[in-house]
């Protein structure tokens, strides 16, 4: 590709498709966590295997480029910075409905 702009572009957004990937598994695994005979096993077999998806899905795309992994890594922090933003929203929502149910008790 000789269009940096476009195949910087491109790094992104695989960035942050391995980033839905890792944080879609993360968030399956502990939704899973409380139905396991082995939560630790579940989890750490989960961390595993979604850290060797990102890092070789950023070595097989970025091939060696360091701009390209620079760009793909930004792709998935901004997952990442989505992901945990609307988890805060939606854990601050949570909270507010129960505290004012506590106070109104």
């Amino acid at each position: 590709m000789n269009d940096p702009i476009l195949r910087y572009s491109l790094m992104v957004i695989t960035g942050a498709f391995l980033g839905v990937i890792f944080f879609g598994g993360l968030w399956m695994t502990i939704q899973a966590m409380p139905r396991s005979k082995h939560p630790a096993l579940l989890f750490f077999g989960s961390l595993l295997t979604r850290s060797a998806i990102l890092l070789g899905g950023i070595w097989f795309f970025a091939a060696g480029d360091a701009m390209s992994i620079i760009a793909c890594l930004l792709g998935f922090i901004g997952v990442r910075l989505v992901a945990t933003h609307s988890l805060t929203i939606h854990d601050t929502g949570r909270h507010e409905r129960t505290s004012g149910k506590t106070q109104s008790s």
